[in-house]
């Protein structure tokens, strides 16, 4: 786990600006094994919403999008706790359209960042 962890912290320091997360979405989905990995932010719109800040998935970057937070498990994240839905993701959230339709399990965490604003790390597998 070492050697992967060293490979995401260089491919990360040397990025610039908003690839930061990118480059972070991309080796937290390689090293984890998962379907998608994205960081995102909650919005100050009501009803609330988060916007990505990076998303990897299906091998490739992908185009940041802004979601319902009530609707998808990433709302126990934003209440400040690591969330895990280790089965059944799809069925328990029926309304979280942006969920990968072959999505088995999800796993969050909050991260904090310099601001007052909360960002989390979200992955979601499919095995």
């Amino acid at each position: 786990m070492k050697d992967p962890l060293q490979a995401a912290a260089l491919a990360v320091s040397s990025a610039r600006g908003d690839q930061v997360f990118q480059e972070l979405t991309r080796y937290l989905a390689t090293i984890l094994g998962v379907q998608m990995a994205l960081i995102g932010r909650l919005t100050e719109k009501f009803p609330r919403t988060i916007r990505t800040l990076g998303i990897y998935g299906s091998g490739a970057y992908q185009e940041n999008i802004e979601y319902p937070l009530e609707v998808t498990p990433c709302r126990e994240v934003m209440r400040g706790s690591f969330a895990i839905v280790p089965s059944d993701v799809q069925r328990r959230f029926p309304d979280d359209h942006f969920l990968p339709r072959n999505a088995v399990g999800y796993a969050g965490y909050p991260l904090t960042g310099l601001k007052a604003d909360k960002e989390f790390y979200d992955s979601l597998n499919d095995e």
